[in-house]
């Protein structure tokens, strides 16, 4: 009987491999790095992999492990293509088969590494490049700065070409004192245009300045930004040249057919204006998809209040972000404008903030309330909602940023109000 026992327990050991005998193996990954914004194709060799029920990537970090269960394309024992989708949260991760009925297998040797361009919480994962220079614009020339993805940080450093060519964005600066600048220039964006940059945008930001005028009839609110909006387009035109130049960094770069305007204050005013001269121009073939426009004004201080005329913005989607403590302009003024702009158009009062605080400093403009965010704070819920709205809006990443716009801002505590279109 002892003997009859031993054989039978020997042929169950051989009917029935060990788990490790089982599980799957993957022994490669390529390519090891994914951008979140669309989906991607990784490759997996390795051994058991026929029968492969998802492939798993366990954050190195900790945290809960994303299951990925779309297979393309053929599969045999020793490799299969794995669809990683647009929206995987940034980070690195331990890439392991797992097999239905033997369980996960060892993790594989190598990581992959997903790069972040669609969650406006988290930076874009482009390093950023500046390009100083001038730049033509209706009054003259005038200093530009321009941000882009780039290959090393710094300036005039080569372009990335990941994901290339790509969007652009005009953005315009409040307006500069008469006397004191206060910081305010063509320089005075790099809270959001760096940002913007970091995932995947050009970023034009020229100086308005010199088109301000403060004596005679053509000084009113009206006649600056009007002039200020052409500068906006001729910032865009300037990075499509550039982006054709073979010496500049920006070669090869710019899509110019993907575009939008932004700017705070006078040059959200601008944005809108130049949104609207471009879709009138140029109707189905308009380069600008979207505009933002933060704490810009309705009507026109310098001549009696009189509302500003922005031209027919009804075929645009805008996003105007006021504060509940500006009083520059105040969120009704946003709340007016809104009423130009076009379907599924949004503006978000943010709880606390000032008008001041759209700018690299905390600086406050006299005149200006005082602000009960801080900071950090009002450009961290500016750049969640101004990258959310070109994402969806300029780049049509249309399953990636829906939540931010607008239904993330119904739950979320900085912000006040919110009014759609």
């Amino acid at each position: 009987m002892r003997y009859l026992f031993v054989l039978a327990a020997a042929l169950a050991a051989t009917a029935t491999p060990t788990h490790a005998q089982q599980a799957p193996l993957i022994g490669a990954i390529a390519p090891q790095e994914a951008w979140n914004d669309a989906d991607t194709v990784v490759v997996v060799r390795g051994s058991g992999l026929a029968s492969l029920s998802e492939v798993r990537l366990v954050p190195a970090g900790g945290g809960a492990p994303v299951a990925l269960t779309r297979f393309v394309g053929p599969r045999g024992a020793d490799r299969a293509d794995v669809v990683v989708p647009a929206g995987t949260p940034r980070g690195a991760y331990s890439v392991v088969a797992v097999d239905a009925a033997a369980g996960p297998g060892p993790a594989a040797a190598g990581r992959l590494t997903v790069l972040n361009r669609a969650d406006p919480d988290v930076a874009g994962d482009h390093l950023v490049g500046t390009l100083d220079g001038s730049m033509a614009g209706p009054a003259g020339a005038r200093a530009v700065r321009i941000y882009y993805p780039a290959t090393r940080a710094g300036a005039g450093t080569p372009g990335d070409r990941r994901g290339a060519p790509h969007a652009v964005v005009a953005w315009g600066h409040a307006f500069k004192p008469f006397l004191f600048a206060a910081g305010v220039d063509h320089r005075n964006n790099a809270w959001i245009a760096r940002w913007l940059a970091s995932f995947g945008y050009v970023v034009v930001c020229p100086d308005l300045s010199k088109n301000t005028k403060y004596f005679g009839a053509d000084a009113t609110g009206q006649a600056n930004s009007s002039r200020d909006a052409g500068d906006l387009l001729a910032a865009l035109a300037h990075a499509e040249r550039l982006g054709n130049d073979p010496t500049s960094p920006l070669f090869g770069l710019v899509d110019a057919t993907r575009a939008a305007v932004g700017g705070h204050s006078r040059g959200g005013d601008a944005a809108l204006m130049a949104a609207a001269r471009d879709v009138a121009a140029r109707g189905a073939a308009a380069r600008v998809r979207a505009v933002v426009a933060l704490s810009p004004p309705s009507t026109d201080s310098r001549d009696g209040r009189r509302p500003l005329r922005f031209g027919d913005l009804s075929g645009l989607p805008a996003l105007l972000l006021g504060g509940s403590a500006d009083r520059i302009a105040p969120f009704a003024e946003q709340r007016a404008i809104l009423r130009l702009a076009g379907a599924g158009s949004a503006a978000l009062e943010l709880d606390g903030a000032n008008h001041s605080q759209f700018k690299d400093s905390a600086q406050r403009i006299l005149s200006d309330g005082s602000p009960t965010m801080s900071l950090a704070a009002q450009h961290a819920a500016a750049r969640r909602y101004v990258t959310a709205w070109l994402n969806r809006h300029v780049r049509d990443e249309l399953r990636v940023a829906p939540g931010f716009v607008p239904d993330a801002a119904r739950v979320d505590r900085r912000v006040r109000s919110l009014e759609l279109r």
